[in-house]
């Protein structure tokens, strides 16, 4: 969910701007991230008004775990899946506080 404007630095890009509060995570985001981020999950997932479940989300803990304890980490699975939406946002949320996150996704032909 989401609540109403604020003035505030955001979780996404650092800036300090008017933007919303995700009233799940807790985190602010200034309106220019806050509209990425809405459209890539529409663009990902038109299905989805919002978040809703994906299959990738049942391995959620095991993917973080496994990137914890490796340098590298490869996902498999199906088209649709929300591994290209959905994992970026596991390793955003399972970050400490004000650690920087780098993520990189590839799309291989064959694995």
């Amino acid at each position: 969910g989401r609540e109403a404007s604020m003035f505030l630095e955001c979780g996404e890009c650092g800036l300090t701007g008017e933007g919303e509060m995700d009233t799940d995570t807790g985190e602010f985001y200034c309106y220019p991230c806050w509209e990425t981020w809405k459209e890539a999950v529409q663009t990902a997932h038109p299905k989805l008004d919002g978040f809703g479940e994906l299959p990738i989300e049942a391995h959620k803990e095991r993917i973080l775990e496994h990137v914890r304890n490796n340098r590298v980490t490869c996902i498999e699975g199906d088209t649709g899946c929300g591994k290209s939406s959905m994992v970026p946002v596991f390793l955003v949320d399972g970050a400490k506080k004000k650690e920087r996150v780098r993520v990189l996704c590839t799309q291989p032909r064959r694995i």
